[in-house]
């Protein structure tokens, strides 16, 4: 990944304090991960540095052809930071079938937080450096069919009120969450499933103070939910594989389900808003020529969580590809 930009300082030394923009970021590259690891015996090993946090199937699933979908998945990606990387350390083995991942990084920075993506944005990107005044766990556990097929649970445990840029809050704010998935092939078929639950400590608080932020900070300072849900089930079918005589390549049509509500529940004096509330169905298909290529197309129908329904339909186009 690569680009230019700015990137947001915060001046302690001015009298209230300043949020400054600094073109600092300009013409650096940020890496997915980067990180040393070390060999501990055959199957495990320990990563120190930029680490992808073991959470979701984006994680590991987030290739072209990997996914089905034109974008990212819609449910994770609404809910969950794009492209999770901490800084810290990282344990992950395998015991025969089993795979495991214990990790210790960096924490989140609640100040981010908001109604439509819940913890979405509160991995500090957008800042020159990096707080680590609050530490989080987590850890994954995979049961293993085959090559990128597994079904398992990880989860998430850590506190978001001192990474933020000012120490405008004075409760903890911790946040937990839960993740459960699938994926499994049995040709001609392909299952996906997932489902993640987060909940955040003192919600009302972290509200309160998010609506005190400078307006140089560019976040959206709207209500938080103390909880998030969502879930989503994704199957595909390999056209080719039921017909006998077929050109190279692969031939997937496929359908999706997806559903979350960033304010699935609220605290104290916070009402919650149905229009975040996301409920979508999507249709599409793929076409894999050759194995670092692959031409998509979908078509969703997306319901809007408030009280007059409305939908909004959209189709895409895609090309993916990558170098195996």
């Amino acid at each position: 990944h690569g680009g230019t930009g700015v990137a947001v300082e915060f001046d302690r030394f001015e009298e209230f304090g300043e949020f400054e923009y600094e073109v600092e970021k300009g013409g650096e590259v940020r890496f997915e991960e980067f990180n040393i690891s070390r060999r501990l015996g055959k199957n495990h090993e320990l990563r120190a540095g930029y680490v992808k946090v073991p959470f979701g199937l984006v994680t590991f699933r987030d290739e072209p052809d990997e996914y089905l979908t034109n974008t990212l998945p819609l449910m994770e990606n609404s809910l969950l930071p794009t492209d999770w990387a901490e800084f810290g350390l990282l344990l992950a083995g395998n015991f025969s079938r089993w795979k495991y991942h214990l990790g210790l990084v960096n924490g989140l920075d609640g100040s981010a937080f908001n109604s439509a993506n819940f913890i979405k944005r509160g991995n500090q990107k957008r800042f020159e450096t990096v707080n680590a005044s609050d530490w989080a766990i987590t850890g994954r556990l995979d049961y293993e069919f085959g090559h990128e097929q597994a079904v398992g649970f990880a989860g998430y445990l850590g506190n978001t009120r001192n990474n933020r840029p000012k120490p405008d809050l004075n409760v903890d704010a911790y946040l937990a969450m839960f993740d459960a998935h699938i994926v499994y092939e049995r040709e001609p078929f392909e299952l996906t499933a997932q489902l993640i639950y987060g909940q955040l400590q003192n919600s009302e608080a972290v509200t309160n103070a998010n609506r005190n932020l400078s307006n140089n900070l560019n976040v959206k300072r709207t209500p938080v939910g103390s909880s998030a849900l969502g879930w989503s089930a994704e199957l595909g079918f390999e056209l080719f594989d039921v017909l006998p005589r077929h050109p190279d390549g692969e031939l997937i049509v496929f359908g999706r389900y997806d559903w979350f509500d960033p304010m699935h529940t609220t605290e104290g004096q916070i009402v919650a808003n149905p229009r975040w509330q996301r409920a979508i169905v999507t249709g599409g298909l793929n076409y894999q020529p050759i194995p670092q290529l692959v031409l998509k197309s979908q078509y969703s129908i997306e319901e809007l969580g408030i009280s007059t329904t409305r939908f909004q339909r959209t189709f895409s186009l895609g090309l993916g590809f990558h170098v195996k």
